[in-house]
């Protein structure tokens, strides 16, 4: 294989691969001007008409040629026998060799079309891509791939350079989180300087809480356009379902958070009764459900939610008093005859009697003994014994203590001759009077 350089307009330099046979004797270089046609008989070089013998060099230079012409050049081997190879590939060094540039739409090169240099000339060639393009350089026909600039040295031969330009294409990645939808999901391709559109739509039930461009948000927008798009892009739309709470009077529903929960995710309800007043029953969508300390978590949440709170006074409930030795037990019935509590209370030695619940809230349990004593127990809406006082009538048997509308506590005995005694009671626990009532055969439960 022939190569060829010309350093200078009248010398050329040529270098060759060297024959692998062991009875190689050297080479003989050819020249020839203007005619790149066997045979070449060129004559003028420094060192001789051709052919130039250099024995068994791999290099050598042409000198003292005429600047004018054209050259042609081949190499033969030959052996210790005298026989000559054919002739090598053709180069050539040309006396005004040409490069013709050229550029498709979307750049430019500098300096374009067709120039002529003096033989050994170099030329820097810029490539120019307008903006959203990239380069593809072509030189003699071999691609060069995406260059800014390329340099012609020691210009022996024509050339030709082109630059071609396209656009540059940029990846959308959208997705849409559980509960919507988002136009062109997953990997696209736009070109630059588009302007796609995302259209982003929430299943029903659901609502946008946000749309975010490679990391900004672009709020709760239905529609997204990315104008003159210039990079890659990463589109994500999120989206929540509504929980709705709601609450009967006579207390709040509340909840932690938004109305608005990502899919999957979970909120927290409170309900909070107003004074005199309890949770009777929470509805879930239209459903029961059981609910500890005036709290539940609605968890796993994946479409729109609806809970209602009810709320009952505990002046619309009813007790039942249930007694064994020691122990009473309190059931609070609300309006529809359900229970919807129990409590139970433990005085060892004592009976209850009655459980009364009276105008300032509070209820009233009522213990006796064996000895004529009553022990009243004043207790709170949530079933707390706040205090007790204790009352002595020996040879009769309590049965009731209330407060009446009057704003006295009247505390009613019987004995076993039909006699009941009223005992009319301060706020301060001191008997004020009492009156005794008689009827032969019956008895006395409670006066109110």
């Amino acid at each position: 294989m022939l190569f060829a350089n010309s350093a200078w307009a009248l010398d050329v330099n040529l270098r060759w691969d060297a024959n692998t046979e062991t009875d190689l004797a050297g080479y003989k270089v050819y020249y020839s001007p203007n005619d790149a046609t066997a045979p070449f008989v060129g004559t003028g070089a420094t060192e001789g008409a051709a052919p130039i013998d250099v024995g068994l060099l791999t290099t050598a230079t042409v000198s003292g040629l005429n600047p004018t012409l054209d050259y042609y050049f081949a190499v033969t081997a030959y052996n210790t026998s005298g026989l000559e190879s054919s002739y090598s590939n053709v180069v050539s060094v040309i006396a005004n060799p040409t490069v013709t540039a050229s550029a498709t739409a979307g750049g430019s090169i500098s300096p374009p079309g067709t120039i002529v240099f003096a033989s050994g000339a170099s030329q820097l060639y810029t490539i120019t891509p307008n903006v959203c393009y990239r380069s593809n350089v072509f030189v003699d026909g071999a691609a060069f791939g995406p260059l800014s600039s390329y340099t012609f040295s020691s210009l022996s031969n024509n050339h030709t350079i082109n630059a071609t330009f396209a656009l540059i294409p940029f990846t959308i990645n959208a997705s849409a989180g559980s509960g919507g939808t988002i136009s062109s999901a997953g990997y696209s391709v736009a070109s630059c300087g588009a302007s796609p559109v995302f259209t982003i739509t929430p299943d029903s039930g659901f609502h946008i809480v946000d749309v975010v461009d490679n990391g900004v948000s672009k709020g709760a927008v239905s529609s997204l356009t990315i104008p003159n798009i210039a990079a890659n892009h990463t589109v994500t739309a999120t989206f929540a379902t509504t929980v709705v709470i709601g609450a009967s009077a006579g207390g709040t529903a509340t909840k932690l958070g938004t109305n608005f929960v990502p899919f999957g995710g979970s909120i927290e309800c409170i309900f909070t009764p107003s004074t005199g007043y309890f949770v009777s029953s929470v509805l879930l969508n239209g459903s029961p459900i059981a609910i500890a300390n005036n709290k539940f978590t609605l968890a796993a949440i994946t479409g729109p939610q609806e809970v209602n709170a009810n709320f009952e006074s505990f002046a619309s409930l009813k007790n039942l008093l249930w007694s064994q030795p020691g122990v009473a037990s309190v059931w609070k019935v609300d309006s529809s005859g359900t229970v919807i509590s129990y409590k139970n209370y433990t005085a060892a030695g004592w009976t209850a009697v009655s459980y009364i619940l009276s105008t300032d809230g509070f209820a009233y349990l009522t213990w006796i003994n064996t000895t004529g004593t009553a022990c009243v127990w004043k207790v709170d809406a949530n079933g707390i014994m706040l205090s007790y006082k204790l009352y002595n009538a020996p040879g009769w048997t309590a049965t009731s203590y209330v407060l009446a509308p009057d704003g006295f506590y009247y505390l009613t005995w019987k004995n076993t001759s039909g006699v009941a005694s009223v005992w009319k009671i301060d706020s301060n626990g001191v008997v004020l009077t009492y009156n005794n009532y008689t009827a032969p055969g019956w008895t006395a439960t409670w006066f109110k």
